[in-house]
């Protein structure tokens, strides 16, 4: 079920390609026929066609995505509490409307679990993406994030960590936990659906999440 206030937003989105007035009939046409604001935009042109849209009116949606993205995010507020699970999954889904390409977006927060920023590191394609350790670590040192959480989409739909993901994200936990910032989790955000890698994934005892972490530490 999608929200008035999304329906709100592509309405404005439209407007100057719609003629003023036609661009909320527009909207709502939009929403029934794809469900939600993040399919309207991760549509493709063709379906955008079919659905009642001109070529013009079309190619300015496929345009509009990264404004649109930032519009979903904006109703969280700068500094939302990402403490609440269903706050953190909405609000993922919120960075990934209308992604085409795989994307990592590392979440800076505060001891509160307030965002600081939410900061892209990296882009690649439909088969994957590769991330610096390097990119990493700089940007956590520059917003002086005091935990974080990685997010990642698969814009094939595969809502599973691959063997790469958690091999990666073991990598990058090590390199965290030697300036002592806390991983608070990994999420991957496909088809709508929002997944933990602490929760989801059979990992080892070699890879430790901070609640494990502080276990561990309190043993020495």
């Amino acid at each position: 079920m999608y929200s008035l206030y999304e329906q709100d937003v592509l309405a404005n989105l439209l407007f100057a390609a719609s003629h003023g007035r036609q661009g909320g009939e527009m909207a709502e046409r939009l929403m029934k026929c794809f469900g939600s604001f993040r399919n309207v935009f991760a549509a493709d042109r063709h379906a955008l066609e079919k659905n009642g849209l001109t070529e013009a009116q079309a190619a300015l949606i496929l345009s509009m995505r990264p404004i649109a993205r930032r519009c979903a995010a904006a109703r969280f507020g700068r500094h939302p509490d990402l403490s609440d699970r269903r706050t953190l999954e909405d609000y993922i889904r919120a960075l990934y409307v209308g992604a085409r390409n795989e994307q990592f977006i590392l979440l800076c927060m505060n001891r509160q679990e307030r965002l600081i920023e939410a900061r892209p590191l990296a882009e690649g394609t439909l088969r994957g993406i590769r991330m610096q350790v390097r990119t990493l670590m700089e940007s956590v040192v520059h917003t002086g994030a005091d935990c974080v959480i990685f997010c990642h989409n698969h814009p094939g739909g595969q809502a599973a960590f691959s063997r790469a993901d958690i091999q990666s994200t073991r990598i990058f936990w090590a390199q965290l936990k030697t300036i002592g910032v806390p991983l608070l989790d990994h999420m991957l955000y496909a088809d709508d659906a929002v997944v933990s890698m602490r929760e989801s994934c059979h990992l080892d005892e070699t890879f430790f999440f901070p609640a494990m972490w502080q276990a561990e530490e309190a043993k020495h």
